[in-house]
């Protein structure tokens, strides 16, 4: 008979920085969700719309359980759609709840290119823009496109107030230096345990605790 496989121990008061509470099966029965949630130590989770149809969704849950806040934005799968009432609808909700608390996930996926770059690009450019009018973070979706995130926010992204948070980083140590060195918070995923993510477990120390975040993307 095989071993099974110690659950670990409860640590309270974890926060879920970014999830996805409108995909099945979560939200067949989300009490159950946030139930299971809770048992695990989880007090707080960041619901993150990255579409039209998510990010009302984001707002609605956020306001109707205290437990979730919504962060709303166009993710970079979804660049090419990014038109101005978009936008203005990404700007309308953000603004509609104090339970949105950042703009996003927005950034550069270089790695399935679901949208042109030149499209990602702008998208998010115009979305840093939004969050510096808004005065609220961002929650960056930074795959391979590093270099051009790094020169896209040089250009946009304000110096006097919160970055955000690159979500899911899955990056080198000189990247997360990098990062760090900017000012933002850094999120690691179950990714972060895998046998052969030796070099992100190196990452994951050179972050202060006071900004690692945590996350499951589910």
């Amino acid at each position: 008979m095989g071993r099974q496989a110690k659950t670990p121990p409860c640590i309270p008061g974890l926060i879920d920085s970014h999830c996805h509470l409108d995909y099945a099966p979560m939200s067949d029965d989300l009490q159950a969700t946030l139930d299971r949630a809770a048992g695990a130590g989880v007090t707080t989770l960041v619901h993150i719309g990255c579409s039209p149809k998510s990010m009302a969704r984001a707002v609605e849950l956020a306001d109707a359980h205290p437990q979730i806040y919504a962060s709303v934005g166009i993710h970079p799968h979804d660049a090419r759609h990014l038109d101005d009432a978009m936008l203005a609808e990404v700007e309308r909700l953000a603004v509609s709840s104090p339970k949105v608390v950042a703009v996003g996930e927005t950034g550069l996926d270089y790695h399935y290119d679901f949208s042109p770059r030149e499209d990602q690009l702008e998208a998010f450019g115009r979305q840093i823009d939004l969050a510096r009018r808004l005065n609220k973070p961002l929650v960056l979706h930074i795959r391979d496109a590093h270099d051009d995130a790094w020169a896209v926010l040089a250009e946009h992204a304000p110096r006097d107030q919160d970055p955000g948070v690159v979500h899911c980083f899955t990056g080198t140590p000189a990247e997360a230096e990098r990062w760090l060195a900017l000012g933002w918070r850094i999120s690691f995923s179950g990714i972060a345990t895998f046998r052969k993510a030796v070099e992100l477990r190196e990452a994951v120390k050179l972050v202060p605790a006071e900004r690692i975040m945590l996350e499951t993307d589910a």
